[in-house]
């Protein structure tokens, strides 16, 4: 099963880089996080909240197999494609 990091702090490294400086950066990296877990429930990919840092500081993603983890990289450039598109 995928296990994932939820907090606001690991999935912020994925919109700093391409956001402005007066956006949200925090409600940015929640609503991304949202999307790409709605998009894994959509695909039928099961995931539980991983609670320990067990791979690297703010890896997202802490377990799963090859499919589960290339399904959340789908997810995750999906869900970022469109956050681009309307921030």
């Amino acid at each position: 099963m995928l296990r994932l990091r939820m907090n606001t702090e690991d999935w912020r490294e994925k919109v700093t880089g391409w956001v402005g400086q007066d956006e949200d950066v925090d409600a940015l990296a929640d609503e991304l996080c949202g999307d790409v877990l709605t998009r894994l429930a959509a695909d039928g990919v099961e995931y539980e909240r991983a609670h320990q840092q067990s791979v690297g500081a703010f890896a997202i993603v802490q377990g799963g197999t090859p499919a589960e983890r290339a399904a959340f990289d789908a997810a995750l450039d999906a869900a970022v494609r469109l956050m681009k598109t309307t921030v």
